[in-house]
């Protein structure tokens, strides 16, 4: 992953990083759901990355709300952290977060230039 996220996602305004925690969110499901259907995949592998993307929409989606409440005592290289964290225990699931995150980016780049 070669996106610098703490700078990135930290740059943006209280607006822009809404838009992306909730992009970054349903792409995040859409790997869930690339994943389950894989049949490529043995079940022991499915689950263990299903249950690494889980951990880390559980914390994309605390960002979210926490974003939505104004609350921003937490910052996104803590939340950057946790990512790398996540995705070390399951490397497999790398593309599939980097591809949520430069796809949430790309969203808020589109709908910037849209204004």
């Amino acid at each position: 992953m070669n996106f610098d996220f703490s700078t990135v996602v930290g740059s943006f305004s209280p607006e822009e990083k809404i838009v992306f925690y909730t992009s970054f969110a349903n792409r995040l499901t859409i790997a869930n759901r690339v994943v389950w259907s894989n049949k490529e995949i043995n079940l022991a592998d499915q689950v263990e990355q299903l249950k690494w993307l889980n951990e880390i929409m559980h914390r994309v989606l605390n960002r979210l709300l926490a974003h939505q409440q104004g609350d921003v005592r937490d910052d996104e290289e803590n939340t950057w952290n946790m990512i790398k964290h996540h995705v070390s225990q399951s490397p497999a699931i790398g593309g599939y977060v980097s591809l949520a995150i430069n796809e949430s980016y790309a969203w808020v780049l589109q709908l910037g230039s849209s204004k």
